[in-house]
């Protein structure tokens, strides 16, 4: 199995948003990001 490509978190972040995801909270450097259409 090859291993995944480094990201930087900004952009990783960036494309969560174009897919719908937002970010809720954060806590240190913990992120929680919930879907648009999920009942949350």
């Amino acid at each position: 199995m090859t291993a995944l490509p480094a990201l930087r978190v900004r952009v990783a972040v960036k494309g969560l948003k174009k897919l719908g995801f937002e970010k809720v909270r954060q806590k240190g450097s913990h992120a929680i990001f919930h879907h648009w259409d999920k009942a949350r």
